[in-house]
């Protein structure tokens, strides 16, 4: 969530006090779990894909409810 909100990995890893390079892998091994593209990379940055947007909703829909 927060690589989508920064808009790239380097602007995420000064957010989340890491390393950009910590921060690709660990997106490149979720998507290697799940077996699905969660990010377009390009020289502009990242963009969301349809995968990244339903389980970035659902996971907000989780946490909402764990919070109530």
């Amino acid at each position: 969530m927060t690589v989508v909100q920064a808009g790239n990995m380097d602007k995420a890893a000064a957010l989340l006090n890491t390393t950009q390079p910590a921060i690709s892998r660990s997106i490149a091994e979720l998507e290697r779990t799940i077996d699905l593209r969660l990010l377009d990379r390009n020289s502009q940055g990242v963009e969301m894909t349809e995968y990244s947007r339903v389980l970035l909703d659902s996971g907000a829909a989780v946490f909402d409810d764990l919070r109530s």
